[in-house]
């Protein structure tokens, strides 16, 4: 009923009026897809926080560790695939620390990236307010 309706009002229309509503409609549609990028953005946020958190208590275990396990300290080991190998606790610490900067310029870059999306968005509710004000005025 409602695209008969539509329908309707369409033939009512005059050219301008009608290239009016396919701008609306149009940018409707970009405003649905810049939610779901969002959407995705804040997920891999999520994601990128939990492995953030992860790696804090990986480093955290990794300084209480005795210093040298050489000396009947603490051994560090690493899965590789089926097999555990020994690895020196510094380069431990250093991956570790290596993976937290990159996670961190990840989360960073998702912030830009979600904040860019946020301003198309809010662009295109503006343009979408401004369609309709045009829309309802008498022609």
């Amino acid at each position: 009923k409602e695209e008969r309706n539509m329908a309707q009002k369409m033939q009512n229309m005059t050219p301008q009026q009608k290239a009016m509503v396919e701008q609306y409609e149009s940018a409707v549609k970009e405003v649905r897809a810049l939610s779901g990028q969002i959407s995705e953005q804040q997920d891999r946020l999520a994601v990128l926080a939990s492995q953030l958190k992860e790696n804090e208590l990986v480093q955290e275990e990794l300084e209480v560790l005795d210093k040298d396990p050489s000396q009947g300290g603490n051994v560090i080991y690493k899965l590789i695939g089926p097999v555990l190998i020994k690895q020196d606790p510094v380069e431990a610490k250093g991956n570790v620390s290596k993976r937290m900067e990159f996670i961190q310029n990840e989360i960073e870059k998702t912030n830009r990236n979600m904040e860019n999306l946020k301003k198309k968005q809010m662009d295109k509710r503006n343009q979408i307010s401004t369609i309709q004000q045009k829309i309802q005025q008498p022609a």
